[in-house]
C-alpha cells in the first residue's frame, strides 16, 4: 500500500521534472524524489522481510504440527503393541500345534468308529469290478428277455421277474354233466326220535 503511494508521487513529480524551467527547480524537484525512492525502498525491504518471516513462522508451525502428530502416532503404536504382547503372553504356540495334532487324531479315530458301525456284518465286500459285473449280468438278462419275447412288466421293460397271469374264468359246465357231478341229495328228516334230543 505505502509502495503504492510512493509510486504515485513519483509520476507526479516526473512531471512536475519536465516542466521545471531553472536548474534550481529541477534540482530541488530531484532531491525529493531521491528521498521518496529511499521510502519505497524502505517500505519494500520492510515487506520482503515481513513476508520472509511471516513463511518462516508458518513453516514452523507446520513442522511443529507434524512433530506433534509424529509423537501422538508413535505412543499409539507402542501403546498397540504393548497391549498386543500383554494379549500374546499366555499364547503357547507349541502347545497350541499339539492340540491341533490331538484334533486332527481324535477325528481320524472317529472316522474309524464311524466306518467299522456302517460295515455290514456277514456280507461280502463289493467292489467297482463285482458292480461292473453284476450290471453288465443284467444287461445280459434284459437282452436274452427281449429276444425271448417276454411280456413287458409295470415298468414298460421286460421283466424275467414278473408274476404269471391269473387264468381267465372257466366256462359254464354242460347241464348233463352238471347232473351226471351233482351231489347226492340228502334225505329228508324222519319223524323217528332221536334218543338225544334230534330227528333221523
Amino acid at each position: 500500500m505505502q509502495v503504492n503511494d510512493c509510486n504515485q508521487k513519483l509520476m507526479v513529480m516526473k512531471r512536475q521534472l519536465k516542466a521545471a524551467r531553472t536548474p534550481a527547480q529541477q534540482k530541488a524537484i530531484k532531491q525529493r524524489m531521491l528521498m521518496l525512492l529511499q521510502q519505497r525502498n524502505n517500505y519494500q525491504k520492510h515487506a520482503t522481510q515481513s513476508m520472509a518471516m511471516a513463511g518462516k513462522f508458518e513453516g514452523t508451525a507446520f513442522a511443529i504440527e507434524t512433530a506433534t502428530m509424529a509423537v501422538s502416532q508413535v505412543q499409539a503404536l507402542k501403546a498397540g503393541a504393548e497391549a498386543l504382547k500383554g494379549a500374546t503372553a499366555d499364547l503357547d504356540i507349541d502347545a497350541l500345534e499339539d492340540t491341533q495334532d490331538d484334533l486332527e487324531d481324535l477325528m481320524d479315530d472317529v472316522d474309524e468308529v464311524h466306518e467299522a458301525m456302517t460295515r455290514g456284518i456277514g456280507m461280502d465286500e463289493l467292489d467297482d469290478m463285482d458292480l461292473d459285473a453284476e450290471l453288465a449280468m443284467l444287461d445280459d438278462v434284459d437282452m436274452d428277455v427281449d429276444a425271448a419275447g417276454i411280456a413287458a412288466g409295470p415298468g414298460g421293460v421286460s421283466d424275467p421277474y414278473a408274476f404269471p397271469s391269473i387264468p381267465a374264468a372257466a366256462a359254464p359246465l354242460p347241464a348233463s354233466a352238471a347232473t351226471s357231478s351233482a351231489m347226492p341229495a340228502v334225505p329228508a328228516s324222519s319223524a323217528a326220535a332221536d334218543p338225544y334230543g334230534g330227528t333221523v
